[in-house]
């Protein structure tokens, strides 16, 4: 877990040097998870959390839109806001294996 950790805490750094404060909107980012609370997409967004405020200074909300194996969540972010207040959560198992 501390290895997926530091891969993460990486890889937000990187983005987080290539956009400016006011490329984003102020307040809370949504993290959309697209399956129900207790499994390893919400442990992984939990340990997320404090990594994301840390680097952003802003509070991640991590919410959860279960149901269809990912499907549900995933057909509805194209109707959500696309500026950046509104991130998804993937399971990489889900995205190779399923299609």
């Amino acid at each position: 877990m501390k290895l997926k950790s530091a891969i993460l805490a990486m890889t937000l750094a990187a983005f987080a040097g290539t956009a400016t404060a006011e490329d984003f909107p102020k307040g809370s980012v949504d993290y959309i998870i697209p399956f129900g609370p207790g499994g390893e997409s919400d442990i992984t967004a939990r340990f997320q959390q404090p990594f994301f405020e840390k680097l952003f200074g802003e509070q991640m909300v991590v919410n959860y839109q279960p149901g269809g194996g990912g499907a549900v969540g995933w057909s509805q972010l194209n109707n959500m806001a696309g500026d950046g207040s509104v991130i998804m959560g993937i399971n990489l198992p889900h995205i190779i294996i399923k299609p």
